[in-house]
């Protein structure tokens, strides 16, 4: 069910809303006591129709007993914040005795509530945005998805296979010392072995962040031969 449209009245250079209880001139807020706003509310709803005091009174002040004199302050107020003089009648006439008409022309208009404009435009925004993922655009972003996989799969395979070659001598170095340990005397065991390894060279442009691939292999590899016992293995730096 959809929710009733909102009144709004204008009048001179003034635009009233009683929903929100606002009332503006030529955009800029014009402030009023809460009952004299009802007062105006009361007498904009009821454009160019006598009321009597009585009556708005018993708009305004329902069941609440108030003097005459309020009535009269609200009044005085309302034409002070319009700008009425005592001399012009140009939006609130006083019939002696009797009570009160507005007599300006007043405009009214229908205005949607905010919130079914709100929701108007999101589900608008929706739709468009769901229009806009075409098919072709999910193969694009899928393609460049699997571009960045493929892209970082060479760099991770020259790793694993670095890798396994380190591990590879390593592995060779130390079975060649223990064959031929098992083969020397006693003396010739007993003997210091040294050995020092160089860095790494790269074979060819590096991606960024690999510069310094072959010095850490390097490292890595002194770290594994220093836990023989039998080897004094030279750092990188005693080298270089």
């Amino acid at each position: 069910m959809s929710k009733p449209y909102r009144h709004v009245y204008e009048f001179g250079p003034f635009r009233l809303d009683p929903e929100k209880h606002r009332l503006s001139r030529d955009g800029e807020p014009v402030h009023l006591s809460p009952k004299a706003l009802e007062t105006l509310v009361v007498l904009v709803q009821n454009a160019g129709k006598l009321l009597e005091r009585e009556a708005l009174i018993e708009a305004v002040w329902a069941n609440t007993f108030v003097e005459d004199a309020n009535l009269t302050v609200a009044i005085s107020n309302l034409r002070k914040a319009l700008g009425q003089t005592d001399e012009a009648v140009e939006y609130i006439e006083t019939i002696p005795r009797v009570g009160y008409r507005f007599v300006a022309e007043v405009r009214e208009t229908h205005e949607e509530p905010q919130s079914l404009i709100i929701e108007k435009r999101t589900i608008s925004r929706t739709v468009i945005e769901e229009e806009d993922i075409s098919p072709i655009d999910t193969v694009g972003a899928i393609t460049a998805q699997q571009r960045l996989q493929l892209k970082g799969k060479p760099a991770r395979l020259r790793l694993a296979v670095i890798a396994a070659v380190i591990l590879i001598i390593a592995v060779a170095i130390s079975g060649t010392y223990f064959f031929r340990s098992r083969r020397n005397t006693p003396e010739s065991v007993q003997s210091i072995n040294s050995l020092a390894v160089l860095p790494f060279i790269p074979v060819g442009p590096q991606p960024n962040g690999e510069e310094y691939l072959g010095v850490g292999l390097s490292d890595s590899l002194i770290t594994r031969l220093s836990q023989i016992k039998h080897f004094v293995v030279r750092p990188t730096s005693a080298i270089l």
